[in-house]
């Protein structure tokens, strides 16, 4: 067997049911007699096992766990609204590789992702620009098909033994060192550090984005409703893939469209005819007005000279928290969502700083900030939890009297998978 050949189909590998048994023994065969190639299937095996789903339903130890779910928060508040989302810079390269894919796989467009991929692999730099519908302050994931685009900007320099990477919005960046992320405002000076690379499913996939492509196929056999589209004229390769919404809709689709998986929509991939390399790439979603486009690559360069310390760097004059040393107390443990939701926001009245410290720990960067919109506001109603797509927590629709005289409406995002198993807001204020 060639080595090419192997690596085309490296697929059948992974998948049981749709691979033949004859060409999957081969293939293990050749693994035994050529160390590449067993290399390669090494590292496409451990891919497959970053990004597979996992049923775990018990509380992390750390901020693992919220790392790994990709955090998406709610996006409708008044202040910086996913201040304590996990970074997910990652996720945006997922954006246009499709780690959300979710489909019955097609050989021809595996095998175009699978050449792109290992041109990812081979780059020693790789600099992207996009354009978003976001806002520029927002966690990475978060789209708005009603915003106008901001532009971003991707570099990651691959080293042997991890990437260095650098996620700019704007309103919001994140860098990884290699063994670190860390995020920040620029405008407020203020961010947050301590999240483990190693501990990230999309850290594991910026490292390699070869395994996002990989992911492709293997999300492929795990999800329903994807539809795969290859054309070929000869210079180009386009493969277009239409996708439904994942995620929990049915007590609410406040969530929907809020994030690229958490829509339905189109991905459109071209790929250059004779090299395999990925050229541009566009994520379109489905709104009730008709279809927006939400993403656009509107440059991919490799191997660009860009220096790793650089890229890493984080301004000396960036106050930051570490994620990895919150106490996150226990005063709103053993309650309810609305229980919690109700203590907190009468907690605003007369600033029970004791409570609210434990309440919105994500935000103490911006605490002061967060004190001079809400203090001394008063309750005036509280509607039903809900649950709404992919968020792991419940939202909690709270009014409020500012302490100026004016109505705040707000979903207050709630979530206690910590290890204290206390409420706490990151997002919807």
């Amino acid at each position: 067997m060639k080595c090419e050949f192997f690596r085309e189909n490296i697929w059948a590998m992974f998948d049981d049911e749709a691979s033949d048994a004859a060409l999957r023994a081969e293939m293990e065969a050749h693994t035994a007699e050529c160390a590449e190639c067993a290399r390669f299937h090494r590292q496409t095996a451990a891919a497959v096992e970053a990004v597979t789903p996992r049923c775990e339903a018990t509380a992390p130890e750390s901020l693992t766990r919220r790392i790994e779910k990709t955090v998406r928060v709610s996006h409708k508040g008044a202040l910086l609204r996913s201040l304590g989302a996990v970074v997910s810079v990652a996720a945006v390269v997922a954006i246009v590789v499709n780690v959300a894919l979710s489909a019955s796989p097609v050989r021809a467009a595996g095998k175009c992702f699978g050449t792109a991929a290992e041109l990812f692999e081979n780059s020693k730099t790789i600099s992207m620009l996009l354009e978003l519908r976001t806002e520029p302050t927002e966690n990475m994931e978060y789209i708005d098909p009603s915003a106008d685009f901001v532009e971003c900007r991707l570099d990651a320099v691959c080293g042997a033994d991890a990437v260095v990477w650098r996620f700019d919005k704007g309103g919001r960046v994140a860098v990884s060192d290699g063994r670190i992320m860390t995020q920040w405002l620029p405008e407020q000076k203020r961010g947050w550090t301590g999240f483990l690379c190693d501990a990230s499913i999309d850290a594991v996939m910026l490292a390699n984005p070869r395994m996002l492509m990989v992911a492709e196929r293997e999300y492929a056999a795990t999800h329903k409703g994807v539809r795969y589209d290859m054309t070929n004229d000869g210079t180009t390769v386009r493969v277009t893939v239409d996708a439904p919404a994942q995620g929990d809709y049915s007590q609410s689709d406040y969530m929907l469209n809020t994030s690229i998986a958490e829509s339905d929509n189109r991905r459109v991939y071209c790929f250059d005819a004779q090299s395999g390399r990925l050229l541009s790439a566009v994520v379109s979603v489905r709104t009730a007005s008709g279809e927006v486009e939400v993403l656009r690559v509107k440059s991919i360069a490799y191997d660009e000279p860009l220096d790793a310390v650089e890229v890493a760097a984080v301004p000396g004059d960036i106050e930051l928290q570490n994620m990895l040393t919150l106490d996150y107390g226990s005063r709103l443990a053993g309650i309810t969502a609305r229980q919690a939701a109700e203590k907190i926001v009468r907690a605003f009245e007369k600033w029970d700083a004791a409570l609210l410290d434990e309440a919105l720990v994500y935000y103490g960067p911006v605490m002061a900030k967060v004190r001079e919109m809400y203090g001394g506001s008063v309750a005036v109603a509280f509607g039903e939890p809900f649950r709404s797509g992919e968020y792991p927590g419940e939202f909690v629709p709270v009014r409020l009297v500012l302490a100026g005289g004016g109505i705040c409406e707000m979903n207050l995002a709630l979530r206690n998978d910590n290890p204290a198993g206390t409420w706490i807001i990151d997002g919807g204020i």
